[in-house]
């Protein structure tokens, strides 16, 4: 679902970018701006009336809760590795739910998996952004649901 594991260059969002510098790693230790947060989970979904101020707080809260801050840092400062060959050798059934609109990981990534999974089932979601499991989670739900019941 809207993932990454090919080499590519995709959209940063703003947080990451800062992360990426000694003052931003230095801050981002002791301070979460809220304003930061609303603006990355802005740029994540497609549909600003899905973006209240109960779903910023939740993760304005889970970005202070112990550790996460590190992690994300972290996050943001390893290289992302290629992992196509290992893609290409799987061999599962395999469903790649993928938003239209994700501009974090672009949606020519989704046609890439499917490409490389042999056998692998792609569904696309239109107007929806980077997580189609919380713009449209019964939809994705549902669709993930009757893929299993296939296998």
């Amino acid at each position: 679902m809207d993932s990454s594991g090919y080499a590519y260059k995709g959209k940063d969002i703003e947080a990451e970018r800062l992360a990426r510098t000694t003052v931003g790693r230095f801050l981002f230790r002791y301070v979460t701006p809220r304003f930061l947060v609303e603006k990355n989970v802005k740029q994540a979904y497609t549909n600003p009336n899905i973006v209240t101020h109960a779903l910023v707080d939740r993760y304005y809260d889970m970005m202070r809760r112990a550790g996460n801050r590190d992690t994300f840092i972290k996050l943001c400062n390893v290289p992302l590795e290629d992992l196509s060959a290992h893609i290409q050798a799987i061999r599962v059934p395999t469903l790649i739910l993928w938003g239209r609109k994700d501009v974090t990981i672009p949606v020519e990534y989704a046609e890439k998996f499917n490409r490389d999974i042999a056998g692998s089932k792609l569904i696309y979601y239109e107007g929806v952004g980077h997580v189609p499991q919380q713009e449209i989670p019964e939809q994705s739900a549902k669709d993930a649901a009757l893929f299993l019941a296939e296998k």
